[in-house]
């Protein structure tokens, strides 16, 4: 006997996914729920065929044959009868929503991962496009991305319900942030009630009665949805009827470590009287052994302006008295412009200049050539022009990532073109990172993201300049160190040696180690990379204490107010203008954008922190971003506008608050 294909919304169980189901046990404790019908997950796997997500990491082309499989399929000939005789007990307009093996679960809340239709007229044409919606929403990016880990395969049901009109509310049965009371949000509007204190208005104690009766279904605090319909003419003001859409259990990731401060050996290195700095901007992260060699060859050669130091993993830097741009930053704007691409010319021909491809040679040119060339030349010149732009806003920047991965969504680029272009770049300035050359999916799925849009208008204003020329300016950085790592991989694969463990073994002893002993050196190395991850290492060293307090020298640090979760955290402002950017977010990274969306929580789960400008705390971008342990602040209003990229800002999710140091 076969397995049913389409069940009455009250009789579905996992095989029609996990928001069927909870709603099925809602539906049975006598809860009101728009009467529907579930579609099993069995359905989508014959429809798009079967789509294991190993397999999508190395043939994004199975996605693309999916897709079209889904645009073109016709309805089942099985299903049709079945499908006009359900919807003939639903009214004029229905909704059609995502039932996943990964939504509404314990462990993974999935909240707008997936996509939901608005109203759709009850005609099975149009049903049946709304479904076909739903299942190609499982081939999104953000989607796969969020599945991975979560599954080995795509498994998509989908619920088609009565749609009720009405206002939307959501209400979590114990706050987010761990108090014990009850949060209620109504559009922009959030209210926190006791839980001993049931709300004496009509519209919140009607919506919090149904929540607290799903709370006891599903047996642990809530995330419930409703829809309250009002009365129309007399008393427009009064709730008529609430309806539970939605239920499911409130997930928060497990709280972080707690950061300690690092022992004091770990610090003595940088008394020495001067002031060092954390490149927290950068180098949030402890450096692995392969990076902290760069680092410390560099600094011994002199070729920088400021001396390097790791201390327990960690980069510092403290300025050289005797060391001075190598460039005049008195000529004119003009005359700097030429001077970087000179400049630019002779470090491409030195990156570029690996003769012999040995790891030595790699090192040598990166500290000897390419790191003088852009310490003292290319960023002087960059941080120059961003002085005389004075803070201004900059337009387009032709040499960003962004704008090649929208040229490539354009049609204006090939996917090869952008990956000669960026794909020496990685999420972190570290060569123990992979590169997006070596994970090209990563590129696909940003180009994917990017929405439609004409070639923006280019500007020749010194602030667009000077934000072209860092972009550029980073591109050289992350070629150099592709250089290194690079070679590192090819003495990695000529040994036996693991490309992971690669950049985990001290590069002087690198012709000295066999297989088992690297196995066993990096194994040791990333285990105290471990250690000091849990550090809350000082941003100065050595600098005499100030005072909290404001005095007339030193304006008091901005604090903007929003709403948030999480604990808190320091870190450097990343704005994206876009989705497509938000693979290149860094652990170090805060995240400012103008909406939290799901996708965009999913890609940057790496991140510090979001920062929203808009948003509301119980939305399904900031439960998302809460379900993956990112600290999140929304409804943060003049975020985007009065915070600047690489500013340096304190994150309190808790305390809603985002503070500039």
């Amino acid at each position: 006997m076969h397995a049913p294909l389409v069940l009455d919304l009250r009789d579905a169980d996992a095989a029609f996914g996990n928001k069927a189901a909870g709603l099925a046990r809602l539906i049975a404790a006598g809860l009101p729920v728009p009467s529907g019908f579930a579609i099993a997950t069995s359905v989508f796997e014959q429809v798009a065929g079967p789509l294991k997500l190993a397999d999508l990491d190395v043939a994004g082309h199975l996605l693309d044959a999916a897709a079209r499989r889904i645009e073109e399929a016709q309805v089942p000939a099985e299903l049709a009868n079945v499908l006009r005789a359900h919807l003939r007990e639903l009214g004029a307009q229905v909704i059609v929503r995502s039932s996943s093996s990964i939504e509404d679960g314990a462990r993974s809340g999935g909240a707008g991962v997936f996509e939901s239709s608005e109203a759709v007229p009850n005609e099975l044409d149009r049903v049946w496009h709304a479904i076909r919606a739903v299942w190609t929403s499982a081939l999104a990016p953000a989607a796969i991305a969020y599945a991975r880990g979560r599954a080995d395969s795509l498994r998509l049901g989908v619920i088609v319900q009565q749609f009720v009109a009405g206002e939307r509310v959501t209400v979590y049965t114990r706050s987010p942030t761990g108090t014990d009371e009850l949060v209620i949000q109504r559009g922009d509007t959030l209210v926190r009630t006791p839980r001993v204190q049931i709300p004496s208005d009509l519209e919140n104690h009607h919506a919090v009665i149904q929540a607290l009766r799903a709370e006891r279904v599903i047996g642990v605090p809530a995330d419930v949805e409703l829809v309250q319909v009002h009365a129309r003419e007399a008393a427009p003001d009064r709730v008529v009827e609430t309806w539970v859409v939605q239920a499911r259990p409130i997930v928060i990731a497990p709280p972080r470590a707690v950061m300690t401060p690092p022992p004091p050996i770990v610090l003595a290195p940088l008394q020495d009287g001067r002031v060092w700095t954390w490149d927290v901007t950068h180098n949030p992260d402890p450096l692995s052994p392969a990076q902290a060699h760069l680092v410390a060859t560099a600094s011994s050669l002199g070729v920088c302006l400021h001396e390097l130091r790791t201390c327990g993993g960690y980069l510092y830097a403290s300025p050289r008295p005797d060391a001075h741009p190598r460039v005049s930053l008195q000529a004119s704007t003009d005359e700097l412009v030429g001077r970087f691409h000179e400049v630019e010319r002779a470090v491409r021909e030195v990156i570029f200049a690996r003769a012999d491809g040995s790891v030595a040679h790699a090192v040598a040119l990166y500290c000897g050539a390419f790191y003088p060339l852009w310490s003292l030349s290319l960023s002087p010149i960059v941080g120059e022009l961003k002085q005389r732009a004075k803070g201004g806003p900059a337009g387009v920047r032709p040499s960003s990532i962004e704008a090649t991965i929208a040229a490539c969504a354009r049609g204006e680029l090939a996917f090869d073109q952008v990956v000669d272009h960026i794909g020496a770049v990685s999420p972190t300035w570290d060569v123990a990172t992979p590169t997006f050359r070596e994970r090209p999916e990563l590129l696909r799925q940003a180009i994917a993201l990017v929405e439609p849009a004409p070639r923006p208008q280019h500007a020749d204003d010194i602030a667009t300049v000077a934000a072209d020329l860092a972009e550029r300016d980073d591109l050289l950085f992350a070629r150099a160190q592709w250089m290194v790592r690079s070679a590192l991989l090819a003495l990695a694969d000529a040994r036996g040696i693991s490309r992971d463990e690669i950049c985990w073994l001290p590069i002087d002893e690198l012709a000295q180690l066999d297989a088992d002993t690297a196995k066993r050196k990096a194994a040791g190395a990333r285990a105290a990379f471990a250690r000091a991850a849990a550090w809350q290492m000082p941003l100065v060293v050595g600098a005499p204490p100030s005072s909290d307090t404001c005095s007339t020298d030193e304006p008091c640090r901005e604090t903007l107010q929003g709403v948030g979760t999480g604990g808190r955290v320091t870190g450097r402002v990343v704005r994206f203008a876009s989705l497509a950017a938000a693979v290149l977010a860094s652990p170090g990274d805060v995240v400012v954008v103008r909406a939290v969306t799901p996708a965009l929580a999913v890609f940057v789960g790496r991140c510090a922190a979001l920062v929203s400008e808009t948003g509301g705390l119980l939305d399904h971008g900031a439960a998302l971003a809460r379900e993956l342990g990112i600290t999140c602040v929304v409804g943060c209003r003049d975020a985007w506008t009065s915070l600047d990229d690489n500013d340096t800002v304190d994150v309190d999710g808790d305390a809603g608050t985002v503070t500039r140091r």
